[in-house]
């Protein structure tokens, strides 16, 4: 899937938004601000290019599930929000992994199942 297109002025309107914010931001309020065309879901997407972009551009911006998007100025709040995409990441790669490796031993049983044509042992 392509990444959305973003513009340099949809950036710097983003980060403007965010940092004039006493709260966090929805990705939806961003979305309304920024004039984002599309369905909801196409509008969450952009916004998450914007973040990962402004992010890559080393912008401290953090965020919540529950509350939005921030600018994380304290570096306490920063390293514990990195801390815990670590987790999250780190969980998700073991899921992953147990899910990869239990694929081959739900088949295990078929492995030594006469198939048709072989006849019986």
């Amino acid at each position: 899937m392509d990444q959305p297109i973003t513009t340099t002025n949809q950036l710097a309107h983003c980060l403007s938004l965010l940092q004039a914010a006493t709260e966090p931001i929805t990705a939806a309020h961003l979305a309304g601000a920024l004039s984002l065309g599309g369905c909801h879901e196409s509008q969450r997407r952009q916004i998450r290019t914007i973040i990962k972009k402004l992010r890559e551009n080393g912008e401290r911006i953090a965020a919540t599930m529950q509350t939005g998007y921030f600018i994380a100025y304290h570096d306490d709040v920063w390293k514990a929000y990195n801390e815990s995409r670590q987790i999250e990441a780190k969980t998700t790669l073991s899921q992953t992994h147990r899910r990869n490796k239990a694929i081959p031993d739900k088949y295990q049983d078929k492995l030594f199942t006469p198939g048709p044509g072989h006849g019986n042992l």
